[in-house]
């Protein structure tokens, strides 16, 4: 695949002996688990042990790139991203469907011992599909919400079009369900470290817990 000039302008940011140690890493098959497409592209890149996970996102100004791992700056490993995906061209998954150097598919077929039924392959295609979403995204969709019943969509105030989501009872009994929850971790974390007995620890759980009307037991004001 020949790079494109976005391409072309995003590799240029790199020295050269950093362009030389990404396609030592590329070479030596560190860049694993990589999906996308014009769009956006992810990836981990595996080096003597550490993992660094690499997100690149096409904007109007080129090529961005997210990096976490051991260390805040892995020029290499970026570059060694994107020089993997000139290189796949065409063949670059657009879901991570890879285990390994096994598609998902293969995996669960050689578990198995069988091809999968076309209505299993299907389902796998749908878990790839919703999986890649959530890549992207970072986040639920409130379809996935709206599927489990906690949340309903309405129509909205100035535009009939636009069906925003809010949460149904149920859905607000799970949030606070999870917010009880996170607060009593954060408690027990506290207790742990000897510090619930430091002054203003308990406004902070306290603050923490957020109102509560509405949900649960209520309290009358006296």
């Amino acid at each position: 695949m020949e790079p494109d000039r976005i391409t072309q302008a995003f590799l240029s940011r790199f020295s050269e002996p950093i362009i030389a140690e990404a396609e030592r890493l590329r070479s030596a098959g560190a860049v694993k688990q990589i999906f996308g497409g014009q769009a956006f592209i992810r990836a981990r890149v595996e080096e003597s042990g550490d993992v660094y996970r690499v997100m690149l996102k096409r904007s109007v100004l080129g090529w961005e790139w997210e990096l976490s791992g051991p260390e805040q700056q892995h020029p290499a490993a970026i570059a060694a991203v994107m020089l993997e995906r000139v290189a796949r061209g065409e063949s670059l998954p657009d879901s991570p469907n890879e285990v390994g150097d096994a598609s998902l598919l293969e995996v669960i077929e050689e578990k198995l011992g069988r091809g999968l039924l076309p209505m299993e392959d299907l389902y796998v295609e749908k878990l790839e599909k919703r999986y890649k979403r959530y890549e992207m995204e970072q986040s639920l969709y409130d379809t996935d919400l709206v599927r489990l019943n906690l949340a309903e969509t309405e129509a909205g105030d100035l535009d009939g079009r636009r069906r925003p989501a809010r949460l149904t009872d149920a859905g607000l009994a799970f949030e606070y369900r999870i917010a009880e929850r996170l607060r009593a971790l954060l408690g027990r974390a506290y207790r742990t470290g000897g510090l619930d007995g430091v002054a203003g620890t308990r406004r902070i759980l306290a603050a923490l817990a957020g109102p509560r009307t509405g949900v649960g037991l209520r309290r009358e004001e006296t």
